[in-house]
């Protein structure tokens, strides 16, 4: 566990509030195996580190921590995550010279766009 002592993000809400984010108490934990479970008004994120492998063909993973999120707050990390793996995804493509042609480029620029919010490229 890493604890960060500060960080200076900034940045706005939807109403056009000014944010800052306080992640001085925030823990690190890599996580290697996702979970998820579905409860009446929430959503859980399971982060395990690892599994353990038995004698008996079997695997146990180790849940360190569990996310609970409404339903609200689980669709707009969706949203969050559908983005930052878009753009991740055409970086790291670009910089290996295989980026994409022009007419994929420009569907993952709109997909990008529409998670965002912002207008459609013409």
């Amino acid at each position: 566990m890493n604890n960060v002592a500060h960080d200076d993000r900034r940045g706005a809400d939807d109403r056009g509030h000014a944010v800052r984010w306080d992640v001085a108490d925030m823990t690190t934990r890599y996580g290697l195996v996702p979970g998820a479970e579905v409860g009446r008004a929430e959503i859980s994120l399971l982060v395990a580190e690892r599994t353990v492998r038995t004698g008996k063909g079997e695997e146990t993973v180790v849940v360190s921590d569990r996310i609970i999120l409404n339903p609200f707050t689980a669709k707009r990390l969706l949203v969050l995550l559908g983005t930052i793996l878009a753009r991740q995804e055409l970086r790291s493509r670009e910089r290996t010279g295989e980026g994409p042609q022009s007419s994929e480029r420009r569907t993952k620029m709109d997909m990008i766009r529409f998670f965002e919010g912002g207008p459609e490229e013409k």
